[in-house]
């Protein structure tokens, strides 16, 4: 009886939506069980992605702070790195004071991080200070202490007993011949710190920021301007500001931050700490709760859309598969299209085609495949392009092309550049004597050599026959001078051998700098002509050797 009543109002219904026939009846059942799935589905989904998002992001959180702190540690690396190296001078060794001035000047124009250099000889006394000048005692500071030590130092912030100014100190110990010779240290602005911390924020409503030791703030925050000290934010005796914060409370204890809490301007915020400069500095990121929950909201509305998308597909099954069949289709046309544009290296995925039909598949792989080849081919026509095939350095047209560009690039830099024009000696005789294959393998040896010898910035061209071109940036003949000569010693050094056959091979090179009064359009070749000139008259002397024009 029951259940003829509740057959009798589900017909009713029916009977009212219009679903009369057995297809339409289907239809309802269809919709009332995916209405049912999609209401369960939704509402465990609820609860799962809000568990699941909140522990994402803290993850992500977590993964962003701690990528800052080691790019904080690195970034304090390279700067003792900096410091270092200036310690290993031969003019801080030697107590070269005119000497270490002109290399202070040189570091402190090429670099924004250190403001100032001092130099510290063995008994504390500051015998070269850019900034205030030589005769300071510095032997009680904690620098030159840990420098007597041997040991290079990263400071706490501190404030300069002179300028009044917060800074970081990075130090370094000067040695020779294992003999303490005094310490050279550099302050770093909070400036500079800033600039590190924003470089790698966690983004969005986010905000990370660094504290010092003894809990005091390095990098600024946002502060209100009607904002004075607070229950989240004290002011330090000299100004410095000190967060009061939950998460500052744990990273005191040692232990792990979890849940919201309320930040330095009292907003509900999550946060993670991590430690920097070997643990004495605390990276803090935290992220507004309604900026970490935001991924869920959003997630939510993908949910109702999804359901909505699944019951209109429920209805168009005829728009679905032609959707389903069209999209592999697209896909296609749409790789056709990025190789016409250029883009050869453009492959469609496997996994965009994974439910097409057999044949689109296999026109899919056939057009990967063709790419491919396309892509490499390109490839191989632009080496043979710009590559001189006997020696595989770049070809005259190559050299040429690239030089100018450099060359161009070294003016608006107002940077010096030099050209190496470099014959092999007596290579003639070579082919007379072993033949053009011996000959051959002679010029391959010298172009590996000379290639081997470059920096980065440097090009290297084969000019023609047994003449190569050396352009170096950044360089003035000078230097161009030094840089050939140890390019003559390393070909003289290391003679041929192959197949029994052993030759001593020696160059002579002509160098020369640019000048600004050449003619703009011809400057490069300009150059070249000099360095030709001045090779003939390295041959002219007796080969073997380097003239500068």
């Amino acid at each position: 009886m029951k259940s003829s009543r509740l057959d009798g109002l589900i017909d009713r219904v029916h009977m009212k939506i219009g679903a009369k026939g057995m297809r339409g009846r289907l239809y309802v059942l269809i919709i009332t069980v995916i209405l049912f799935l999609l209401g369960g589905l939704v509402l465990f989904s609820t609860l799962v992605a809000l568990a699941n998002i909140t522990r994402n992001r803290t993850e992500q959180l977590t993964y962003s702070v701690s990528l800052q702190g080691r790019f904080i540690d690195q970034w304090l690396a390279e700067r003792i790195l900096d410091i270092r190296q200036l310690a290993a001078l031969s003019e801080m060794k030697d107590f070269d004071l005119s000497g270490m001035k002109q290399c202070f000047d040189v570091f402190l124009r090429n670099q924004n991080e250190f403001y100032s250099m001092v130099f510290v000889d063995a008994d504390g006394i500051a015998r070269i200070d850019m900034t205030f000048g030589p005769g300071k005692d510095l032997s009680d500071r904690e620098y030159f202490i840990k420098g007597s030590r041997g040991k290079p130092y990263v400071s706490d912030v501190l404030i300069g007993r002179n300028s009044g100014r917060p800074t970081v100190i990075i130090s370094h110990p000067v040695y020779k011949d294992g003999k303490f010779h005094g310490v050279v240290f550099g302050p770093v602005s909070l400036d500079a710190l800033n600039q590190v911390v924003k470089t790698s924020g966690v983004g969005g409503e986010g905000a990370t920021y660094l504290i010092d030791g003894h809990g005091f703030l390095i990098s600024s925050l946002k502060i209100p301007e009607h904002s004075g000290e607070t229950p989240y934010l004290a002011r330090g005796s000299q100004g410095r500001l000190q967060p009061r914060t939950r998460i500052m409370e744990d990273a005191g204890r040692g232990i792990e931050p979890g849940g919201y809490y309320q930040n330095y301007q009292g907003l509900e915020v999550m946060g993670v700490y991590s430690r920097a400069n070997r643990g004495r500095w605390l990276v803090v990121g935290e992220l507004l709760r309604s900026e970490a929950l935001r991924p869920f909201w959003t997630l939510q509305a993908v949910i109702l859309a999804c359901a909505l998308l699944t019951l209109v597909a429920a209805l168009s099954i005829a728009y679905r598969l032609a959707r389903f069949i069209s999209r592999p289709i697209e896909s296609l046309d749409r790789g056709t299209e990025l190789m016409k544009s250029g883009r050869y290296d453009h492959r469609i995925s496997p996994d965009e085609m994974q439910y097409a039909p057999i044949e689109v598949r296999s026109l899919c792989r056939s057009f990967n495949l063709m790419a491919e080849t396309i892509e490499q081919h390109i490839a191989r026509i632009q080496t043979m392009a710009t590559t001189d095939q006997l020696t595989g350095v770049f070809n005259r047209r190559h050299l040429m092309e690239q030089g100018k560009t450099m060359l161009e690039v070294c003016q608006r830099a107002s940077q010096p550049c030099s050209a190496l024009m470099i014959d092999i000696d007596h290579f003639k005789k070579v082919n007379d004597n072993y033949g053009h294959p011996v000959g051959d393998r002679v010029l391959r040896h010298v172009s590996g050599l000379l290639a081997d010898g470059l920096r980065g910035s440097d090009l290297l061209g084969r000019y023609g026959g047994e003449e190569f071109v050396v352009v170096a940036t950044n360089a003035d003949k000078h230097q161009a001078g030094v840089f050939a000569d140890r390019i003559i010693n390393r070909i003289r050094s290391t003679p041929f051998r192959e197949d029994g056959i052993e030759l001593n091979c020696t160059v002579s090179i002509g160098a020369a700098e640019f000048r600004p009064d050449h003619d703009g359009a011809d400057i490069f070749e300009s150059m070249l002509s000099e360095a030709d000139q001045a090779l003939y008259k390295a041959k002219n002397n007796g080969r073997n050797q380097v003239v500068v024009g």
